[in-house]
């Protein structure tokens, strides 16, 4: 049931990694839905990611299972708020950091 929701979490937090690769001109873009390897890349420029952003590299496994039905446990209602929360934690970190580059 909360599958297709934690999917969407899971790409909100893609898209908001890749924009700010964007924002530091760093290009190509890679072609993954793995978070770990957009926080590890993200990491060699920005120095102080703060922890909660690099735990959002757990949500990567959501980009598999809920486009793959069966592949695991079905996705808890306690499950879900977190990823819905990490991915707004990431959004608004994003915003922020993006927006602030914009006034300098």
């Amino acid at each position: 049931m909360f599958e297709t929701h934690c999917f969407h979490a899971q790409q909100c937090v893609e898209k908001c990694l890749k924009a700010m690769m964007v924002d530091l001109k760093y290009l190509p873009i890679p072609r993954t839905h793995d978070l770990s390897q957009l926080l590890n890349i993200l990491s060699n420029t920005i120095k102080d990611i703060p922890e909660g952003i690099m735990e959002s590299a757990s949500l990567s496994l959501y980009a598999v299972e809920s486009r793959y039905p069966g592949f695991d446990d079905p996705v808890t209602e306690e499950e879900w708020k977190e990823a819905i929360q990490t991915a707004k934690t990431v959004l608004d970190w994003a915003t922020f950091e993006i927006s602030s580059k914009e006034n300098d």
